[in-house]
């Protein structure tokens, strides 16, 4: 398919998973340019905007994009830096049908807990990249964390009816947060640019009495200027809040 595509350039990922590594690998042999891009920690795509922006000849959707994203990160960084260390709050990521798969707290799947001001309650060294790490529902119960994060619809409709589930603080109170996924995930999984207003909406979750921004607007001007696209309020309600208690 690529030989039959002929581009003048291919950009693919240096971020050395396996599956990068073999991808990258099968392409070099085929003689094409190869632009190589780091986009693991969001804190790289403002350089990685600037690069493809004179690469494109688009410097100046480039520098908007990248002031953009600096801004997010900044506004980020300020808001968590007033929150005291033991006001933060503690946090599972619920992966799986079960919920009973997570990610460590330093895993790079855990990216956005950590710049939004959560504590990853699953502390561990993961033993591979892509994560999902099995965990107990009596670990889960120890941890009693106040937000549960999914992006797993089913898990989030069963978890406010099982009994097991009922017993964690973030069920009893209602703070289970399903993570929004129009048009990719906002969180991980792939991990992209839509991060950036995921790291907003992840704020809004997590402190909203110190994060006084309307997600709502927030998500409208993200759309609006990285996909061209005007979403109505209602719509982009529905996007957020659906499937949230």
């Amino acid at each position: 398919l690529l030989l039959r595509i002929d581009p003048d350039l291919v950009i693919v990922s240096n971020d050395e998973t396996p599956l990068s590594l073999s991808v990258n690998a099968t392409l070099k042999k085929t003689a094409k340019p190869l632009l190589e891009m780091t986009l693991i920690r969001l804190s790289e795509y403002p350089a990685a905007f600037m690069r493809m922006g004179k690469l494109l000849g688009r410097e100046s959707r480039a520098g908007k994009l990248s002031d953009y994203t600096r801004k997010t990160l900044a506004e980020a960084a300020k808001t968590v830096a007033a929150i005291p260390p033991g006001k933060r709050v503690t946090v599972y990521y619920a992966e799986g049908a079960d919920g009973l798969r997570t990610e460590c707290d330093i895993s790079r799947h855990n990216e956005l807990i950590e710049l939004a001001g959560g504590i990853n309650v699953h502390r561990c060294t993961a033993r591979n990249l892509f994560g999902m790490e099995q965990v107990s529902m009596e670990q889960v119960l120890l941890y009693d964390p106040e937000v549960i994060l999914t992006m797993d619809r089913g898990f989030h409709r069963r978890v406010f009816k099982d009994p097991r589930w009922k017993r964690v603080r973030a069920v009893r109170n209602g703070k289970v947060y399903r993570i929004p996924d129009q048009p990719s995930n906002w969180f991980d999984r792939p991990p992209t640019f839509m991060r950036l207003i995921g790291l907003k909406w992840l704020l809004n979750c997590f402190y909203p009495q110190q994060y006084h921004h309307d997600i709502v607007k927030e998500a409208q001007d993200f759309f609006l200027l990285f996909l061209g696209i005007k979403v109505p309020d209602a719509e982009m309600k529905k996007i957020i809040y659906d499937r949230n208690p």
